[in-house]
C-alpha cells in the first residue's frame, strides 16, 4: 500500500480476506488512498473509502428457514472466523434465525475454521462422527465446501438422503453434484461491476459510500427431503 501511494495509484479494489485485517484499513485510512473493499466494514474516519458488500444476512435467514420447513432441529454451520465479515455476518444471522425459530444453536454444531477444505473436511468429518450428528448443514464458503464435500464422501453420507447441505454461491460444482447443491447465491458479476463504479465515483467525489446488494436461496435436491 505505501509502494501504490508512493506511485500516486488513483484507487484501489481490496479483496475482503484482505480487508478483514485491521491494518490494512489502518493504512488505508493513513495513506488516504481511495479504496473499495470488498464485504467489509468501514470506519467513521475514513470518508474516502467505499464498501459494496453481499446481504449474507437475509440468505442465511432463508436458508435456515428452508431448513426449518423440511423438518430440520439439529442444524450445523462451518464457516470462516470471525475476523472476516462475511463469517461474522453469516454467524450473527445463523443464532438469529435459529433463535427466532425457537431453537438454541449448540455450541457444538457450530465450527468457525479457516477458510481451507482441510479444515473444512476435519470439522465436518467430526460433525458426521459426533454421537447425535446434525440432520442440516450450512457451508459458509466455497473452499469450506470442497472439504465437506469430501468428508460426506469419505463416511458414505449422500447429501439429501442422509444430511441437507446447503452451500455457498451458485458455482458450476454446486449445479453439477449429484444431487445439485442448495445455495445462497449471490451475483458475483453484479458485485464486480459495482465495485468499479463505486471506485470510480469515490475518486471522482473524494467521498465513499457502502452499498449492500441482495442475495438469494436457490433450492435443490440436496436440502430437500425425498
Amino acid at each position: 500500500l505505501q509502494l501504490m501511494a508512493q506511485r500516486r495509484v488513483d484507487g484501489l479494489l481490496i479483496d475482503s480476506s484482505i480487508a478483514g485485517q485491521q491494518q490494512v484499513i489502518d493504512d488505508l485510512t493513513r495513506l488516504h488512498l481511495p479504496a473499495v473493499l470488498f464485504d467489509s466494514d468501514i470506519p467513521e474516519n475514513a470518508p474516502h473509502l467505499s464498501a459494496v458488500r453481499s446481504d449474507y444476512a437475509s440468505g442465511m435467514r432463508a436458508a435456515i428457514d428452508h431448513l426449518i420447513t423440511q423438518g430440520h432441529r439439529r442444524i450445523a454451520l462451518i464457516c470462516g472466523q470471525s475476523w472476516w465479515w462475511p463469517a461474522r455476518e453469516r454467524l450473527k444471522a445463523f443464532q438469529a434465525g435459529c433463535e427466532a425459530a425457537g431453537l438454541t444453536p449448540e455450541p457444538g454444531l457450530v465450527r468457525s475454521v479457516t477458510m481451507s477444505a482441510t479444515a473444512a473436511y476435519a470439522e465436518a468429518s467430526a460433525l458426521l462422527q459426533s454421537s447425535v450428528p446434525p440432520t442440516a448443514l450450512i457451508v459458509g464458503g466455497n473452499n469450506l465446501l470442497l472439504g465437506v464435500l469430501r468428508a460426506l464422501q469419505a463416511h458414505q453420507c449422500v447429501a439429501g438422503r442422509d444430511l441437507a447441505l446447503i452451500g455457498a454461491d451458485d458455482l458450476d460444482l454446486t449445479q453439477l453434484y449429484s444431487p445439485p447443491i442448495t445455495v445462497v447465491a449471490r451475483d458475483l458479476a453484479l458485485l464486480g461491476e459495482m465495485a468499479v463504479h463505486l471506485l470510480r465515483e469515490t475518486i471522482g467525489r473524494g467521498a465513499g459510500r457502502e452499498v449492500t446488494l441482495p442475495t438469494h436461496l436457490i433450492v435443490r435436491n440436496s436440502s430437500t427431503r425425498a
